[in-house]
Formats: structure tokens, sequence, C-alpha cells
């Protein structure tokens, strides 16, 4: 399929958009553009702006809620849209079916009602200070050496401390399982074409 964009990846090439066929063929949108420091909010912006459903051709064709309203839609109207069929893209097949994930009502209230009951506002609220102290042990000394790789150096390091403060681990056996959940999302990523 021809392409025909902006910069920002938005269509514009006079396509019908109320033909819910042309708009299955659409491309709206590259998921894994050259990205800027900024500019994902831009593209998103600009896709919005023209197509706030929408459509992409990347990992076998997905479509993007990028409107409040749109989503809010979506994930309310359980009798039109599911998300038995895949809610993560790119798929990762070896996960299978996760519930609650991938479960719709009536099935997934069982498991939600035991879930949310752990991460309740004076539950989250509870976890806070633990959180805080987390990122302040993670960012003073990328701070004091006045450099650092903060997507290695932090970002991809709180979530095991904050895993560990929840489940009452150690930080080292929290990092361990995200080490390993990571190794085998990178191996089911490598596997997974793009179209």
């Amino acid at each position: 399929m021809q392409h025909h964009s902006t910069t920002s990846g938005v269509r514009r090439d006079g396509a019908d958009p109320t033909s819910v066929g042309s708009r299955r063929r659409a491309h709206d949108f590259d998921s894994q553009p050259s990205e800027g420091f900024d500019s994902a909010h831009r593209v998103f912006r600009d896709v919005r702006a023209v197509n706030p459903v929408a459509r992409c051709q990347d990992f076998g064709g997905f479509w993007a809620m990028l409107g409040h309203r749109e989503l809010l839609e979506v994930i309310t109207d359980i009798d039109r849209f599911t998300t038995t069929r895949q809610n993560a893209i790119p798929k990762f097949a070896f996960t299978g079916v996760r519930p609650p994930l991938h479960l719709d009502p009536p099935e997934h209230t069982g498991y939600r009602r035991v879930i949310n009951r752990f991460f309740t506002p004076p539950r989250m609220r509870l976890l806070e200070p633990a959180v805080r102290r987390c990122v302040v042990e993670l960012l003073e000394p990328l701070i004091a050496r006045g450099s650092a790789d903060v997507a290695r150096e932090y970002a991809q390091r709180l979530p095991a401390h904050v895993f560990a403060e929840f489940f009452n681990l150690s930080v080292r056996t929290a990092s361990r399982s995200r080490r390993s959940a990571a190794s085998t999302s990178t191996r089911s990523r490598s596997s997974t074409t793009r179209r």
C-alpha cells in the first residue's frame, strides 16, 4: 500500500474516512517512527486531529483510540468491543490468555473484584512513601554524578523497586523477575515481523 503522509505521519491522501473498508485499509501513522524528545506528543496530536480512531497496518494491523470520547466508548461498550482477541501491540503469542486482561465481563468480574482490593486509593496512599523513597534512592546518585542514562539507570529500574515494595520482596528478587520478563519479551519481539 502506498503511504501518503506528512512528516507527522498523518494520512492526507483523501481516502473516504466514512467507509469502513477504506478505514480498515488505512495507514494513519507509523507505529515505530524515528523519535525525538517530544515527537510522540506531536505525532499523536496531529493524528488525533484527523482521525481520533486511527488505523495502523504495522504488526498485522490495529486500531488506536486516540481521543478520550472514543476510548471511553470502546472500554465501556462491552457489547461491541472485546479484549479477548488481542489487547497488546505487538502481540506476545507466548502469553496465551491472561486473566483478567483477556477476559470480557462477566468472566473478568471475579478477577477484578479480587485485584481491585489491592489498588484502592487508600492502599496506594500507604505505598506512596515507599515509592518516593525508591525514587530518591535511584535519583540521588544520578544527580550527584551530574549525568545519567535516565531510561536505563532510572526508568527501567524503578518498576522493580516498586514491585518489591508492593509484594514485600527484595529488590534483587523483583529485579530478577523483571529481567526474566524483559528477556522473554525481547525474544518475542525479535520474532515478530513488522508489516
